[in-house]
């Protein structure tokens, strides 16, 4: 499958998901990664939008790099190609936290800081 261009993913995205795609230019600047700039940013807000997303950039043929709130975009090499930002800081929830099995699971967006927060309430902590 031959891949598409950058604004035919941007196209896709924007149709298929109504507008959830952030084509501004501060937008994509502000997600830029190794000096490439995507074009198109998308930020779902539930676990549907985002395999709605995943979906629509494979089918279109474009290049999708998952990030969760961005602390690490200058490590490695920059993207070859880089189509859709695809940002779960949206995504931050705590789903299930039981104290007494010390387990927790959460979403891929959630601070480190505020899970952390969340288990020292209960006189827990993050392993070093």
């Amino acid at each position: 499958m031959t891949p598409a261009p950058a604004a035919d993913a941007a196209a896709a995205l924007a149709m298929r998901l109504g507008g959830a795609g952030d084509t501004a230019v501060a937008a994509r600047a502000a997600w830029t990664v190794g000096g490439v700039t995507p074009a198109v940013v998308v930020r779902p807000v539930d676990v549907a939008e985002l395999a709605a997303t995943v979906r629509v950039v494979a089918e279109a043929g474009g290049a999708l790099v998952p990030l969760g709130r961005g602390a690490h975009r200058d490590l490695g090499h920059a993207p070859a190609r880089y189509d859709v930002a695809l940002v779960t800081d949206r995504l931050a929830r705590i789903l299930d936290y039981t104290p007494a099995d010390m387990t927790v699971t959460v979403e891929s967006g959630l601070a480190i800081a505020d899970l952390a927060a969340a288990l020292a309430r209960e006189g827990q902590w993050l392993a070093g």
